[in-house]
């Protein structure tokens, strides 16, 4: 049984957040990336000064967050949503609470309302996939994604303009893909009707 599957993957953050749609064919192995961008949440939410008066910054920007996400859940409706998950800086310690913030909004609209799961995978984990190296930067990414056989990107996306973020996010996609779905399709392939594994994905 082959599947034709639509992910949509985060490099989570409250202040800016890659993310990316791929279709991944369980037939060729080939990881098609056919949109991806940014999401500024506390960017948006800053022009709306009454509102951040009345409530605060961090929370105008979650609910920021939650209209950017349904926005694109509507529009893909992928059948998995990946994130890479939230750790910890010591040179940056308040960074580790918004991204904590992030994935929490984030699961809660996925399982309130779409009847999804975040998957989570540890960052490093997600360079080492991808590039080979756990420390991977920006340009080890870049060049990873790039180089990789079997990823394919839409003919409108320019991978040496990607910012780091959404790199990021297609790296996450990919870990997901090599890493995590192939267990996720074994167990699909002895189920005999949609909607358990509608449950599964639960």
């Amino acid at each position: 049984m082959s599947y034709h599957l639509k992910i949509l993957s985060f490099d989570p953050g409250l202040s800016t957040s890659g993310w990316n749609l791929s279709y991944y064919n369980t037939d060729t192995g080939i990881m098609h990336v056919e949109e991806c961008g940014m999401l500024y949440p506390n960017e948006d939410v800053s022009r709306n000064k009454i509102n951040l008066t009345r409530y605060g910054t961090r929370i105008m920007t979650l609910d920021q967050l939650r209209i950017d996400l349904r926005n694109l859940m509507d529009k893909f409706r992928p059948d998995f949503v990946v994130s890479e998950d939230a750790f910890y800086n010591p040179t940056r310690p308040m960074a580790y609470c918004a991204l904590v913030q992030w994935l929490t909004t984030v699961s809660m609209v996925l399982f309130d309302e779409y009847d999804h799961t975040l998957f989570k995978l540890a960052p490093k984990i997600a360079k080492q996939v991808i590039s080979g190296f756990g420390g991977a930067e920006k340009l080890g990414v870049q060049q990873a994604i790039s180089n990789k056989e079997d990823i394919t990107f839409n003919k409108t996306i320019n991978v040496e303009e990607l910012t780091e973020h959404t790199c990021d996010s297609i790296g996450i996609g990919y870990t997901f893909i090599q890493e995590v779905l192939p267990s996720i399709l074994d167990i699909w392939r002895n189920l005999n009707d949609q909607e358990t594994q509608k449950i599964y994905r639960r």
